[in-house]
Order: structure tokens, then sequence, then C-alpha cells
């Protein structure tokens, strides 16, 4: 804890279950090191995935402040820990950015007020370590069309119970739509996603993880194929046979759009100049900005102002920056991770 002064005695081994309630050296290794499970709070320093909470928690204050008619939710995507909306959508700006920081399970309380709940590294039940979806932190492999699939859900204006078991947040079918999609590394898994025609109801479902390599092509075009649906124009009903049935979440005065952001190391040409997979990322991000209806056709990579590197203080500011130039669009927004 920051301030404290930890002293363990090497040579102790008292009996213990499984290491419960004993902070020595093989639990100091445990939570430093990770070797099985997350021990890492949300709110620790984690690079660089702080650096991205950070901007993040800056940009949310200043939607709030400066534009009152927007509303945004938050979806994490990483195999096999994050598959599902984090922050639903709405104007809870403070429950979006608990989202940044706290345990998934306790976010209802805190939002509610519940300063004094936690959870400690073992459950109280089997003395096993939470499942990494449970903290926000960066874990497993990168997975962008589960969440470019839930960010569609999200917008989609669908009441049906079956898109709603499957993260639909009743987008406002007459609110233009933008999903920010922001990304550390080059696709190397997937969930496969399935559409639902069913007009303006339509919606997405996942199968379950699939690990591949670095650049995998699979999971590269399922996240193209979401993004080409999402800014389709939105059907006028809700019809589930037909021409009608197909829909996107365009309007004829306002198109849906993709936003991807580059972040990170493996994009940092002076930090990392030798990155193997570099070039595939960049690729792969200008044509989603391609597809999402935000970038140049042919482009080999994102305009500088959506690739966010070099030092810790500047990879916040651009990235803020960055944020809040898209935001000053004031449409719904759904930010995924």
């Amino acid at each position: 804890m920051p301030g404290a002064k930890p002293y363990m005695r090497y040579t102790d081994s008292p009996r213990r279950p499984r290491l419960h309630t004993w902070f020595g050296p093989m639990s100091m290794v445990h939570f430093v090191t990770q070797m099985n499970g997350n021990w890492l709070p949300g709110t620790c320093y984690e690079s660089q995935c702080w650096q991205l909470k950070a901007g993040m928690n800056s940009v949310l204050d200043d939607v709030k402040n400066n534009h009152p008619n927007d509303i945004a939710g938050l979806v994490f995507f990483a195999t096999s820990h994050h598959n599902g909306v984090r922050a639903a959508l709405g104007q809870n700006f403070q429950g979006l950015k608990n989202s940044l920081f706290y345990p998934k399970s306790l976010l209802t309380a805190i939002n509610g007020g519940d300063i004094t709940t936690e959870i400690r590294p073992y459950t109280t039940t089997t003395l096993t370590g939470y499942n990494d979806v449970e903290i926000p932190n960066a874990a497993g492999g990168t997975d962008p069309a589960t969440g470019l699939a839930y960010s569609f859900n999200m917008l989609s204006p669908s009441t049906i119970a079956a898109a709603q078991a499957v993260g639909t947040g009743n987008g406002r079918r007459g609110a233009q739509k933008i999903i920010i999609f922001e990304t550390d590394g080059v696709p190397n898994s997937y969930r496969t996603p399935t559409y639902t025609q069913r007009g303006y109801n339509s919606y997405y479902t996942l199968s379950g993880v699939t690990s591949a390599s670095n650049g995998n092509t699979t999971g590269i075009n399922h996240a193209y194929d979401v993004i080409k649906q999402a800014v389709k124009p939105m059907a006028t009903t809700a019809t589930t046979s037909g021409a009608g049935a197909d829909s996107g979440l365009g309007l004829p005065n306002a198109p849906a759009r993709v936003y991807p952001i580059a972040f990170g190391d493996l994009f940092d040409e002076v930090l990392a100049p030798g990155a193997t997979y570099r070039d595939q990322a960049n690729a792969f991000l200008a044509k989603c900005a391609e597809h999402g209806g935000t970038g140049t056709a042919g482009a080999i990579k994102l305009p500088d102002s959506q690739i966010i590197t070099g030092p810790y203080q500047q990879r916040i500011d651009r990235l803020r920056d960055c944020l809040e130039r898209i935001f000053q669009t004031g449409v719904s927004v759904v930010l995924i991770e």
C-alpha cells in the first residue's frame, strides 16, 4: 500500500490454508507477478492501461460539463476475460468513470453511494482468485469483433428480450451513433459474431472464444463485417423478413461512424522501433476507419491525431484531445477498449 513499510520474515512458514490471510514471500511474489489470477486492483498504476484510464477519465468530465445532450456507454473486449457491456448507455458519467477502476460486481453498489464494500484477492468460498473479468485491467487476447458487436447492440434501439440479453442499450432511433474503437494490439483471437435480422430490432450474438495467431484474418474480417453492418442505414420497421430486415445504425441525416484509435507501445516507432506487427496493426485500423466512414480508402495508417504514443503524460493528453475532438459532434457514443 502507498506509504506502507512492508516487512516479511523470510524464514516464516506458518500453517495456513492456501496462503489465506497470510502475506509472506510467496504471496508477495504472487501479488507482484500475477502468476495465477489478477490481484492488482483497478486503481493501481498498471502501465499502459493506467494512461488509457486517466485520459478517458478526463474526457468523460469534459463530456459531462460541455456536452449535456451526449450519452455514452463503455464496452471492454479481450479474450477470454472481457466479454460484454461494462457501463450501460446513459448519462451517469460518474458511473462510467467508476467502471474504469472498480470491480464489476461492485459497480451497482458503488454507483449507489456505497464506498466501503470491497472484495479481497481470494474468494470466500473456494479460496481461489477472482476471474479477470471482475477487475478492469488489461488481460487476455485482442478480440475487436466482440467489442464492436456489443457496441452495435448497445446503440441498437431494440427492445426485445433476446437482444437485451446480449447488451442492447435501447439507443434512441433518431440519434446519431458513433463507436470509438480503441486498441493497443493486433487481432489474435475472436468470438464469431452472428447477426440476427429484425429490422431496427437487429442485434448480434457471439460464439465461444477461438485463439489464433497475431494478425489472424478471420478475426480481422469479423471486425470489418460488424463495422460495415453498423454504418448501414437503419431500417424503418422491425420486420423479420425481406429487404427491410437488414438494418444498421445510420440515419439519412446522421450517418453512423466508427473512429479507431491506436494506443500504446506497438504503435510507438521511437519506443519500439522493431515492433513485429506494427504495420499489420496500422493497416487493420486504417481499414476499420475506411469501413467506418472516418478514414481514407487505401490508407495504411491512421492520422497522427488518432495514434496515441509517447511519454506517460503525452499519451494522456493526446488521448484526451483525440476523444474531445470526436465528442465535439455531440452524439450518442460507445467507447470500446
